[in-house]
């Protein structure tokens, strides 16, 4: 008995190590390199925060990995991302959920209106969550991808023409608005108009929208401040989205990359957030007063008028449209809601 364990043992050692040598084979031949498909610029921190962070993947994988960026769209457009990872066309794509509410339906939790909070508590618990729901992790692989780190927008207030103090104020005005969000928009008397961050500007100088929903970084970003002056502290919620990896490239990856990656989560999260909502956050405001833009607060109560809305016409149709099909979205959402209130508790960034 022990002949035949010991001749297994051997067996084994030497199929570990058969693997080890083909691993570093292929990485003889020079790094791995993966296609990454950003839609925007270099210049807003939305990018330059995810650049941070594949850098020191980079470091971390000792160079094994490399990562070929493709800012503005110059690999595929910004709709077109997940198509890409799924064909082949890139290894590696900044997808943001509220563009597809039916390809990715739980992936759009993170875009419910209303939900106001530092920006790394509320990636960690978007990621926390597609680890917690299988269903979330299963709508993206069907579609051939995985989260491969969490991202997303700051707290989004109003960028507009005029300053908006009331929700009378926003009553009959034209904004940029997509998903759930554009929902609320509709119930307060505005009308969204649906378009990617990389046209709002003209859409703004031409007068088709009069305003937009955002934070400083994408104002920042595409120069908005120079159409819109008025920064109106109206909590609307924001937009999370991720970093995905195609599950083709993936598979390709050698299992302890595969686990650096892994275990990288949440300082990836950090070092983005800490970029995109101190430091980018910080040039943005800077720019944006220089050029005229005023912070405007609104009226006592008008933030717990809009939480309640969100509640009403984007959290509950939701979960309603969610259980409906099928999808446990009630299950998402009060898990999502938790993991919020958990990384909240656990944020050490420091914050004006």
């Amino acid at each position: 008995m022990i002949a035949y364990i010991d001749a297994a043992f051997r067996k084994t050692a030497i199929a570990v190590v058969a693997l080890a040598a083909l691993t570093a084979t292929a990485f003889a031949q020079g790094p791995m390199k993966l296609k990454v498909a950003y839609w925007g610029p270099k210049t807003t921190h939305y990018f330059a925060g995810v650049d941070l962070a594949l850098e020191e993947l980079e470091r971390r994988t000792g160079g094994r990995l490399q990562f070929e960026r493709y800012y503005s769209g110059s690999l595929v457009g910004a709709r077109e991302i997940p198509d890409a990872l799924e064909n082949g066309i890139a290894d590696i794509g900044t997808v943001l959920s509220a563009y597809y509410p039916a390809r990715f339906p739980l992936a759009n939790l993170g875009s419910l209106a209303g939900l106001n909070y530092h920006l790394w508590p509320v990636i960690m618990a978007y990621y926390q969550t597609y680890r917690d729901i299988p269903e979330f992790r299963q709508q993206l692989e069907k579609r051939g991808i995985r989260m491969m780190m969490p991202m997303g927008y700051g707290p989004y207030y109003v960028w507009s023409k005029k300053p908006i103090e009331t929700l009378d104020d926003l009553k009959g005005l034209k904004f940029r608005g997509v998903g759930d969000q554009a929902k609320m928009l509709a119930e307060l008397g505005v009308t969204p108009v649906g378009m990617t961050p990389p046209e709002i500007y003209d859409a703004l100088q031409k007068g088709t929208i009069d305003g937009l929903l955002g934070d400083w970084d994408i104002a920042h970003g595409y120069k908005l401040y120079d159409v819109v002056k008025y920064h109106s502290l109206l909590p609307v919620g924001t937009s999370a989205a991720f970093l995905a990896i195609s599950t083709r490239t993936w598979n390709k990856l050698p299992a302890d990359i595969q686990k650096i990656i892994e275990d990288f989560v949440p300082e990836a999260a950090r070092i983005y957030a800490k970029d995109y909502e101190i430091t980018g956050f910080g040039e943005a405001k800077e720019a944006a007063f220089k050029a005229g833009a005023k912070v405007v607060p609104v009226k006592a109560g008008v933030a717990d008028k809009v939480l309640e809305t969100a509640r009403r016409v984007s959290w509950e149709p939701w979960v309603k449209d969610m259980e409906s099909k099928g999808i446990p979205g009630r299950k998402a959402l009060d898990t999502y809601l938790a993991n919020i209130k958990r990384f909240v508790a656990q944020d050490t960034l420091k914050y004006d």
